[in-house]
């Protein structure tokens, strides 16, 4: 069971599906206890769940270059091959329970089929892999959307805007931690390419960009709730300086163990970020 969690990242599965009710909320069509949000939660959290088991199958290679023991893989709980076929059930699994939504969402399962799979091509190309995985934490704003209707609300399109680029700095901040894994196995990425300082510049940069974007709602009429609400200003500041303090950690130190410790602290952030646009759409 421990291998099982910690191949599929359940925690952070978990965190992706509960993403499709936040959606749901900011673009008001979940409203009450429906049943189709909750098999969206469960397609996205199986979902979620065969990417992270596909995933660490690919990267086996570097991830013990890098001596990753947080990886089952690599601590040997589990084999590659069971990797894979875990993966490969869930994700069939996800598409099945996807049949019972509409076929917008369906197909939304089967684009990202492929993915799972071009992922180990992709990531040999620069920067290609990490614009994929950003447009995971984008696409499951966008499909909680989806569920009900196929209309995308602006407040839900901003959403997904800068969950791409918060996705897209911890994606490059993490590659500054596998860098030498990544080098021996013909990964391309930009501390790769350029070096980890310029890397954590350039995470740094989208961080900065979602530090203006968070609050911006409260300036700019982009959703009527969030337009001059003080409660939810007074809430958006926390994730806001606390962007800006990462950015300052990051910059100051490129250890594999602060960036993997920062990593915990964006998923926080992000959360706690979550938390201050529902309780401004909601209240």
């Amino acid at each position: 069971m421990k291998a099982f969690l910690s191949l599929t990242r359940f925690d952070n599965s978990l965190f992706a599906s509960s993403a499709v009710i936040v959606s749901g909320i900011l673009s008001r069509d979940l409203t009450g206890l429906q049943i189709d949000y909750v098999i969206g939660v469960v397609v996205i959290l199986v979902l979620s769940m065969a990417t992270f088991a596909i995933n660490d199958y690919y990267d086996y290679k570097a991830d013990k270059t890098n001596n990753r023991v947080d990886r089952p893989l690599v601590q040997g709980l589990t084999k590659r091959k069971s990797a894979l076929l875990l993966g490969l059930v869930l994700f069939i699994a996800a598409f099945m329970v996807s049949l019972f939504l509409n076929r917008v969402t369906s197909l939304f399962v089967v684009v990202h089929f492929p993915l799972l799979f071009l992922y180990s091509y992709f990531k040999r190309i620069l920067l290609l892999k990490n614009v994929i995985v950003a447009y995971g934490f984008a696409a499951v704003v966008v499909f909680g959307s989806i569920i009900s209707d196929t209309t995308l609300e602006p407040l839900v399109v901003y959403f997904a805007v800068m969950a791409f680029i918060v996705g897209l700095a911890v994606e490059i901040m993490i590659d500054i931690a596998d860098v030498e894994g990544d080098e021996r196995t013909g990964v391309i990425t930009l501390p790769v390419r350029f070096s980890r300082r310029g890397a954590a510049e350039i995470s740094v940069v989208l961080y900065m960009i979602i530090v203006v974007l968070d609050p911006l709602p409260f300036f700019v009429k982009i959703d009527s709730a969030l337009y001059r609400d003080i409660m939810f200003f007074v809430l958006i500041m926390v994730p806001v300086i606390s962007y800006v303090l990462v950015s300052a950690s990051l910059l100051k130190n490129h250890s594999v163990t602060n960036i993997l410790k920062l990593k915990g602290r964006i998923i926080s952030i992000m959360q706690f970020g979550t938390l201050a646009y529902v309780i401004g759409v909601l209240i």
